[in-house]
């Protein structure tokens, strides 16, 4: 799914991510409720979104947020229900690769 952010919160995301990747992470764990890669996502662009933009966590953020931002079909439907992923891009085959990617 492409994001709909502007070209200035792009770069924002793209730094983040930089950040994020070039960091240490000595001990970290992953989990699936609090450090897997579909929550991940949904941290990141939070990171780039205005305090009134932001996917809140809600008055119960370990059943009601964490839910929505780590099974990865719910992330998907919020992010789209918030208007931050636009409609997703085709299937990608043998049969098609080069058909899609022809100017």
């Amino acid at each position: 799914y492409p994001l709909t952010l502007d070209h200035a919160r792009q770069v924002k995301l793209l730094e983040n991510a930089i950040q994020q990747a070039t960091a240490t992470r000595t001990g970290e764990m992953y989990s699936l409720v609090y450090n897997s890669c579909t929550n991940a996502v949904v941290s990141f662009i939070n990171g780039v979104l205005n305090k009134d933009e932001k996917i809140k966590e809600g008055w119960m953020p370990e059943l009601v947020y964490r839910l929505r931002a780590t099974l990865p079909d719910a992330a998907t439907a919020l992010l789209t229900k918030r208007g931050l992923l636009a409609k997703p891009l085709p299937y990608v085959d043998e049969n098609n690769y080069t058909r899609l990617f022809q100017n």
